[in-house]
C-alpha cells in the first residue's frame, strides 16, 4: 500500500469520524445546489426528509472506512506514538496562524510533532514505522477481502 493511498484512507476515516449534525445540507456546497431544493412556505415536509436524507448520508461509512479502522486500531494498540504520528500529520494538513507575528504558516512536521509532544526526529522516525505498519495491515486486508470474493 503506497503512502498516498493511506492518506487518502486517513482522511476519509478523520472526516467521518469528527463530521456531525452541522454538516447536514449540501455535498456540493455549491450556490446552485443549494437553489435546487424545493420550497414550500409554511410547509416543512420538504425540508424535513431532505434533513433526515442528509443524516442517513452522513451516518453512513464510507466505502473504505472498516479497513484503515481496523489498521489504524491495530496500530494504536501496538504502537501508540506511530499512531499518533499519523493522525497528527492529517489532521494537521492545513494552515495555523502563528501567535507571535499573527502569519498564517502551513504546519510543519516540527509543529505537529510538539503538539502531540514529540520531538521531530521522534516524530519523523513514529510516522515512518506507522506508514509501514498500517501499509503492510492494508495489504494483508485487502488479499483477504480478494480471497473471500
Amino acid at each position: 500500500m503506497n503512502r498516498d493511498r493511506t492518506d487518502q484512507l486517513v482522511d476519509r476515516w478523520l472526516d467521518w469520524l469528527v463530521s456531525s449534525v452541522h454538516d447536514v445540507g449540501w455535498h456540493s456546497g455549491g450556490l446552485l445546489e443549494m437553489l435546487k431544493m424545493p420550497h414550500v412556505q409554511g410547509r416543512t415536509d420538504l425540508k424535513d426528509m431532505k434533513t433526515i436524507s442528509e443524516l442517513r448520508y452522513l451516518q453512513e461509512k464510507p466505502e473504505d472506512f472498516d479497513l484503515i479502522d481496523i489498521a489504524l486500531g491495530r496500530l494504536q494498540r501496538e504502537d501508540p506514538k506511530a499512531w499518533l504520528a499519523i493522525l497528527a500529520r492529517r489532521f494537521y494538513r492545513y494552515n495555523y496562524q502563528d501567535p507571535e507575528t499573527l502569519k498564517t504558516m502551513p504546519y510543519q512536521d516540527s509543529n505537529r510533532a510538539s503538539l502531540i509532544g514529540q520531538k521531530t526526529r521522534e516524530f519523523t522516525y513514529n510516522l515512518k514505522k506507522g506508514y509501514a505498519h498500517v501499509g503492510s495491515t492494508l495489504d494483508i486486508l485487502e488479499i483477504g477481502m480478494q480471497i473471500n470474493r
